[in-house]
């Protein structure tokens, strides 16, 4: 639970606050999960980002896409 009236939440702003606390929070629980298993490593968990990466763009790419043809722009 996050207290009310942080005042590190409310200078940036409370959204933008918690976006980069979840991320930071997000790269740092990536960070030590790839340093506790033998299988995965920085290499293999890079390459797997950027495929997925990728694979989201061009999902995204492609969701414009029937979108411009069912407006019909």
């Amino acid at each position: 639970m996050i207290p009310k009236n942080q005042t590190d939440l409310t200078d940036q702003g409370t959204f933008f606050s918690l976006v980069v606390i979840y991320l930071i929070n997000l790269l740092l629980l990536s960070v030590m999960l790839i340093l506790a298993s033998r299988q995965i490593t920085f290499e293999s968990f890079g390459a797997d980002l950027l495929t997925n990466l990728g694979s989201f763009v061009t999902w995204i790419m492609e969701l414009f896409a029937q979108l411009r043809v069912t407006i019909g722009v």
